[in-house]
């Protein structure tokens, strides 16, 4: 559970920024296999991967004009992992990705 501590989610802020301009549809979706977060509007993807989560979204009818801070989003995405079945997952990925950088000869520590 202390691997969300250590990391911060890369495009966060980006997708924040993206996610409080648009006055409509939207979505914040994160990545916990590799701690990525982006913003999609209008025509949101349905993406079929336990990894990949909805972390906050709105509609063109109801709350189209929600905002969020940067440290509301990093809470929830917190929560998100904290709360789910992701734990366990999330640590297998990064026991893997590990392995793949030291076969590839890469020199990134976790």
């Amino acid at each position: 559970m202390n691997e969300m501590k250590k990391r911060t989610v890369e495009g966060l802020e980006t997708a924040r920024k993206e996610f409080n301009g648009w006055s409509g549809r939207s979505v914040i979706f994160v990545d916990f296999s590799d701690y990525t977060a982006w913003c999609g509007v209008q025509e949101i993807p349905s993406y079929h991967n336990e990894m990949i989560v909805v972390l906050v979204s709105k509609s063109d009818l109801h709350n189209r004009n929600d905002r969020f801070g940067a440290e509301r989003l990093n809470k929830l995405a917190k929560a998100k992992i904290k709360s789910s079945k992701l734990v366990g997952i999330v640590t297998s990925c990064r026991i893997h990705t590990i392995l793949q950088n030291i076969c590839n000869n890469k020199n990134t520590f976790y």
